[in-house]
């Protein structure tokens, strides 16, 4: 009987592919800690300045101030007073922040940057949920904070967006997590998707995608509590703001974006003109998934 012989890896092959994986490893994780740092450094030294640093918060400021005079936020237009098209939910969080610091503009910037907090530790959370290993998730980390200036400086400014995205991956998290019972993670993705939606609009359009992963999933009786609690929670608001408001609600954050076309060209130019040139050297990281998938598949490693 013939007796098989197995191909033993070269040992100096195996130690050089091993120190090439380190090395990248290292690189990876260096460069997420400077663009965590950078973000933190940036976010933290301009938290206090007193004036707006984008026109956007000029408007919150607005928002807030009319908050605190006890004012409602959705009348009928004035010259002193014209609202924004965006759900409340974070100038009454920053209103309720600036009562205990009398600074607006701090409270206004404090409230995004716990909010990007949030968003560092979901994408971390996330990620280990899906099964990458606790380096990659750092990375991602990294990946998100290092398009802090790409996307304009945005993620600590007094503006909706960072906290609408910070309350809608911990829905997702709520969402994709084994944890049980299924009824309680998915009323409260429900309802951290509601407040996703009660600080911008947009929400709307994530939610039959969460509710579809669900469904494909086959995990009905989750996706029965997420629908049910975001439903419930969507209408009692949207009634309330629009009884209070004598529909004004409705008028800003509905009807008015509603009668805006929507601009193919410009849509183009957004990604042809802003994101492909700028985000051009994320390049470099299918070929290094390549590289590293090429070295699990022969070695066994693990990233």
């Amino acid at each position: 009987m013939q007796t098989e012989q197995l191909t033993q890896p070269n040992p100096s092959t195996t130690t050089t592919d091993q120190t090439i994986l380190c090395i990248a490893k290292i690189l990876l994780l260096a460069l997420s800690c400077i663009a965590i740092g950078t973000y933190l450094y940036v976010a933290l030294s301009r938290i206090s300045f007193p004036f707006a640093v984008e026109w956007v918060e000029s408007n919150t400021f607005i928002q807030v101030v009319q908050i605190l005079n006890g004012r409602p936020i959705y009348t009928y237009p004035s010259f002193d007073f014209i609202p924004t098209i965006y759900t409340p939910l974070y100038y009454y969080i920053v209103a309720l922040f600036a009562k205990f610091t009398q600074q607006i503009m701090f409270s206004m910037r404090f409230v995004s940057l716990l909010a990007s907090i949030t968003i560092f530790v979901m994408i971390y959370k996330i990620c280990r949920q899906r099964g990458m290993s606790r380096e990659s998730s750092f990375v991602a980390i990294g990946l998100f904070a290092a398009s802090y200036g790409v996307v304009g400086y945005w993620f600590d400014i007094g503006r909706v967006d960072t906290l609408f995205l910070a309350f809608l991956l911990v829905s997702y998290a709520l969402t994709i997590t084994q944890a049980k019972p299924d009824s309680l993670y998915g009323m409260l993705a429900g309802l951290t998707l509601f407040l996703s939606f009660a600080t911008k609009q947009p929400a709307l359009g994530v939610t039959p995608f969460i509710v579809g992963y669900l469904v494909v999933q086959k995990r009905w009786l989750k996706a029965l509590w997420l629908s049910c609690s975001f439903l419930v929670a969507w209408t009692g608001f949207v009634f309330f703001m629009n009884i209070t408001s004598d529909g004004w609600f409705w008028t800003y954050t509905f009807s008015i974006p509603a009668t805006h076309p929507i601009l193919w060209e410009t849509l183009f130019n957004f990604w042809t003109l802003y994101i492909l040139p700028k985000f051009s050297l994320l390049l470099i990281i299918p070929i290094f998934s390549i590289l590293i998938l090429f070295l699990q598949r022969s070695y066994g490693w693990h990233f």
